[in-house]
């Protein structure tokens, strides 16, 4: 029994002299371990997010990659930013679309654009050709005469909407390839899919990168890509256009999202609200809808055509344009009905 204690006695001895030999080199490793762990946490391919401020707007990005990429998707994202804003921004008179709005009231028939602006007034002319009218980028005019981009909002006269109304309509310019032609003069305004046309430009500086998962938040317009960080498809919700709560959820893969409505951008005279959603047809506020949400494919396309249902209301599933899902918000007598459809598309996964 001695014997046996003194054996355990030695070997636990023997033990402690070899742990106490090596216990340099054991608290090297952990601490490279540890440091492995840090780096690994700030460097490695996880899920990062940022929330940023960008010419008034809010744009939120989370997506899976190192840092070293997520820091260029930033730095992509906000030059990206600054430089449309140089290109598509009505309110700065130095824009390419001011200058452009610029030279025709200025006398310009024939004129010649960049790659870029034919590309962006093709986009507009097309839906405002499908709509009839009803939507239109030449709706400038209308814009400036209710007083919305400024602190003037007011509600003209009838007399004031019919005189304006003769510079408003797409009928009145011809795309020739990158030519514009101009019979009568209009002014441009692309807000209405101007975000939409972002997040398309953000989602090429993703791929670049090799970044393919991820969610990008532009301002209520949504892109995303893959799959979120619990590896399902990314949650977005749906606002209820009269409340703060969401009215329903919807999951996104590899498509994008877009809202319009009349409590965004409005004002009130006594009880009536009066919203930047204008029907090109009437140069008044639409009413045939409040709200409206699509989903589908292509950004640029989905944040027009969000617009396009404000104006048309449910008149605008008559119609045969490219969205996986639309809700259309109406409101009857202070009751909010919604209406709702799905294409039969493929989800690209």
């Amino acid at each position: 029994m001695t014997s046996s204690i003194q054996k355990n006695d030695g070997l636990l001895n023997l033990v402690m002299a070899q742990l106490k030999r090596y216990m340099p080199v054991i608290a090297v490793i952990a601490v490279f371990a540890a440091v492995l762990v840090i780096l690994w946490s700030i460097f490695g391919v996880r899920y990062r997010t940022v929330r940023l401020k960008q010419a008034r707007t809010f744009i939120e990005m989370t997506a899976k990659t190192d840092k070293a990429s997520f820091e260029k998707l930033i730095l992509s994202v906000t030059n990206e930013i600054r430089r449309l804003n140089a290109v598509v921004n009505v309110y700065d008179p130095k824009s390419e679309l001011s200058e452009l709005n610029h030279r025709i009231l200025n006398g310009g028939r024939r004129i010649q654009l960049s790659d870029e602006m034919a590309r962006l007034l093709s986009e507009g002319l097309f839906y405002a050709k499908e709509t009839g009218g009803k939507y239109d980028i030449t709706i400038r005019p209308v814009m400036m005469l209710w007083g919305f981009g400024t602190d003037k909002k007011r509600v003209p006269s009838p007399y004031e909407i019919q005189n304006t109304l003769r510079s408003v309509g797409s009928r009145m310019v011809r795309l020739q390839g990158k030519t514009l032609l101009v019979a009568r003069p209009v002014m441009f305004d692309l807000g209405s899919y101007g975000k939409g046309y972002a997040l398309s430009i953000f989602a090429s500086h993703a791929a670049r990168l090799k970044i393919h998962h991820y969610l990008i938040n532009f301002g209520g317009n949504i892109i995303a890509r893959g799959r979120n960080p619990r590896g399902r498809y990314w949650t977005v919700g749906i606002q209820n256009p009269r409340t703060d709560g969401v009215y329903v959820t919807v999951s996104l893969s590899n498509e994008t999202i877009s809202t319009s409505g009349d409590y965004e951008n409005c004002f009130f005279v006594g009880n009536d609200r009066y919203h930047h959603i204008m029907d090109a047809a009437t140069g008044y506020p639409s009413r045939a809808a409040i709200a409206a949400t699509i989903i589908g494919n292509d950004a640029t396309a989905v944040d027009a055509l969000s617009t396009i249902a404000v104006i048309e209301g449910t008149n605008f599933f008559a119609r045969d344009f490219n969205y996986r899902s639309a809700w259309i918000f109406t409101e009857t007598s202070n009751a909010v009905t919604v209406y709702t459809r799905t294409n039969l598309i493929r989800r690209r996964d």
